[in-house]
């Protein structure tokens, strides 16, 4: 369907309201804010327009956000949602506007920090000086705006990604309209649900000719594949977004004291469970993976073998993350921590190891689905083609 029309009513409304009551708010302090509200007059002067401002641009922009898989797209639904050059640059306006906002609203925050908690130097205002304090908003709408139209401008790859999504609900043409859009590559999640998902169904579907043998294996494969899976999901996928996600929060973790002696402790003994284990599952792939396994043995074996690399590699990493306001830092622990060269390749291939971890976890996927799945199919015709 497309875009409903009181959509447009509300915002043709909420523009209305933004101009009136802002052009209000102009009058006021020109007429009502004497000399008692000082230099700060210029700030809410500013604001006022700013926020005029952004009105018009949102009324050009009216913008249409839909989310799809790893992807959000953004696209103009004004006047200007076919003229995809003036489009494009009224949307990283709109979202330039964002930062330019709460940078703004910040200079007002340290203005009256300043006026009620540091008199003594409200005199640094003084003047063309409270003018400084709008440099920072726009050089970050510049940046931000900036950012926004070099990485998420369209493509080919975008528009074929969301071509039939915006045909289907929106009834447009993603060649004639005017958006902006991020898409992650996070292709291994999603091969790996996708994968796990249709062999699950395809093993306990009755209908589907298999031995008691094969389906007993492949069940038990699956099952195992799948908490091999959970595990780093929990221990380093879930940890490492909310490194990246609690910053943007100012969320403060970690201790503020020496790193504990357990901690390390618990790592030496990771590591030597590691180690065993994975050396272990090694011998058992050898002595009692047999033919029945195929060539899914390659992979159950370099799984284990990067297992055990990452141990050592982790072992020599040690490492120790803390999040400080909006920062987060991750350094080594180890014996090399006063090695910067080689403590920093350390730590970088550490980083790079959840990467591969992943990946090859999707490759088992895409094996067991292809091996269960299109096995399955295979027969499914040659039964068809016997009894016909």
């Amino acid at each position: 369907m497309t875009v409903p029309a009181y959509l447009h009513i509300v915002q043709y409304c909420a523009f209305g309201i933004a101009i009136i009551a802002n052009s209000l708010l102009l009058h006021l302090i020109r007429m009502r804010a004497g000399l008692s509200f000082g230099r700060y007059r210029v700030l809410m002067i500013s604001f006022s327009i700013y926020a005029i401002v952004y009105a018009n641009i949102e009324i050009f922009t009216l913008p249409v956000m839909y989310m799809q898989g790893a992807g959000m797209i953004f696209y103009v639904d004004s006047v200007l949602k076919n003229h995809q050059d003036i489009g494009l640059l009224i949307a990283v306006s709109y979202c330039g506007c964002l930062a330019f906002c709460i940078s703004m609203l910040a200079t007002h925050f340290i203005f009256r920090y300043i006026a009620v908690c540091r008199q003594h130097h409200i005199h640094i205002f003084n003047g063309y000086k409270v003018y400084l304090l709008l440099i920072p908003p726009f050089f970050l709408f510049l940046i931000w705006a900036g950012a926004m139209f070099v990485c998420y401008r369209p493509n080919e790859v975008k528009r074929d990604f969301y071509r039939k999504v915006i045909a289907d609900l929106y009834e447009e043409d993603i060649d004639q309209v005017a958006f902006i859009a991020p898409l992650y590559y996070g292709a291994c999640f999603t091969t790996c649900s996708i994968c796990a998902y249709k062999t699950y169904n395809k093993l306990h579907d009755s209908a589907i000719q298999m031995s008691k043998r094969t389906r007993t294996l492949s069940k038990q494969l699956f099952w195992t594949l799948g908490l091999q899976t959970l595990l780093p999901f929990i221990t380093q996928y879930i940890p490492v977004g909310l490194v990246f996600l609690l910053p943007l929060f100012e969320i403060q973790v970690g201790k503020t004291m020496a790193v504990p002696v357990y901690l390390h402790i618990v790592q030496y003994c990771a590591f030597v469970i590691a180690i065993i284990s994975n050396c272990l599952l090694l011998h058992l792939i050898r002595m009692r993976a047999g033919a029945s396994f195929g060539r899914y043995r390659i992979l159950m074996i370099s799984f284990s073998i990067y297992a055990i690399v990452y141990a050592n590699i982790e072992i020599f990493t040690l490492p120790v993350m803390y999040i400080q306001g909006s920062g987060m830092i991750f350094y080594v622990d180890s014996f090399l921590k006063y090695h910067q060269d080689a403590g920093l390749l350390i730590a970088i291939v550490y980083c790079g190891c959840l990467a591969l971890c992943i990946s090859m976890l999707s490759t088992h996927f895409i094996f067991r689905y292809i091996a269960v799945c299109r096995l399955a199919w295979k027969m499914e015709v040659y039964s068809t083609e016997f009894l016909t």
